[in-house]
């Protein structure tokens, strides 16, 4: 046995043993020789990344990369240092995951036994999209005559948003963080019923089902078509002023309110500051300048609104 003097750790290298042999007559024989590979110097990791070295994906399978020197032949690629069996080592090899935060490690091994230091990389799968999708227009209101909406939006896991008038999405209303509320206008003016899609997404790009909510836009105001006093008399003669009042009047989605002003001028100045209510086609008005021994022109204005407030 005999010591090799460049011993240590961290050595490899080619070793050459060199023998002659000499009789009792002093004779010496030809020098023959043999090499062995001293290799004390273990394979070292470089770089172990899963999924290139992104920290989450989707994927169920990623691919996991090894960069090393020192020459390996095997590799030990398991969920623990330590654990998993031995395989010839590939720079490049395919990784089941589960998911949820997986961690897995690496352990080189080279021709003559050394082994390099456990090395890991952990990733987090989510392949689950958000859940419970919700959007709520204008708090739940049937009609508006304003293109500017408010949303109420809600999900379970979610981290971003996106509203559409499309269920492609290609009309894209909000694109963002996801938000309980918000308001948006519709690119379309035009009256009728407007639905609006939803649909909401986590940071690794797992989308929701859609949902969605619809609203009627009415922006056209209703239309009067005759308003007649006391079934059409010229004459009024109640003391207590008392005066029939029958409104004609029409809207697609339905009348809601109107203002009613009696007065002796000759204009409308200050329906608008009359108290809404109510709309009835017949009703019967009160005219404030009345009494005894009055003879006044009088003139009663009407306007009405419709259920979405025109």
């Amino acid at each position: 046995i005999k010591t090799y003097a460049n011993a240590g750790v961290g050595v490899e290298e080619t070793a050459r043993v060199c023998v002659q042999l000499r009789d009792a007559a002093g004779n010496w024989s030809a020098t023959v020789s043999d090499t062995i590979v001293y290799d004390t110097q273990a394979p070292v990791v470089s770089s172990f990344v899963l999924a290139g070295g992104s920290n989450l994906t989707t994927a169920l399978t990623v691919t996991a990369e090894v960069v090393a020197s020192g020459s390996p032949v095997l590799m030990r690629l398991s969920g623990a240092c330590g654990s998993g069996s031995w395989e010839p080592f590939a720079g490049l090899r395919s990784v089941a995951l589960s998911e949820g935060l997986n961690t897995r490690a690496v352990t080189l091994q080279d021709a003559a036994g050394n082994q390099s230091v456990c090395s890991t990389d952990s990733i987090t799968v989510d392949s689950l999209g958000p859940t419970t999708p919700f959007v709520e227009i204008n708090g739940g209101d049937a009609i508006t005559n304003d293109t500017l909406l408010q949303l109420a939006l809600s999900a379970s896991g979610d981290d971003f948003v996106e509203v559409a008038e499309d269920v492609g999405f290609i009309s894209i209303l909000y694109s963002g963080a996801s938000v309980a509320t918000t308001s948006v206008t519709l690119l379309s003016a035009v009256d009728g019923v407007k639905t609006l899609y939803v649909r909401f997404l986590d940071a690794a790009g797992n989308t929701s089902a859609i949902g969605s909510d619809s609203i009627v836009l009415d922006t056209q105001a209703p239309v009067i078509s005759g308003v007649v006093l006391d079934n059409g008399a010229l004459y009024n003669t109640s003391i207590a002023g008392t005066i029939g009042v029958a409104t004609s009047a029409q809207d697609l989605n339905g009348l809601s309110q109107m203002r009613v002003l009696l007065t002796s001028a000759g204009d409308c100045t200050g329906l608008g500051a009359q108290a809404p209510e109510a709309y009835v086609s017949s009703a019967t008005k009160t005219y404030a300048g009345s009494g005894a021994n009055k003879e006044e022109s009088l003139r009663v204005c009407v306007s009405v609104s419709d259920v979405s407030g025109n």
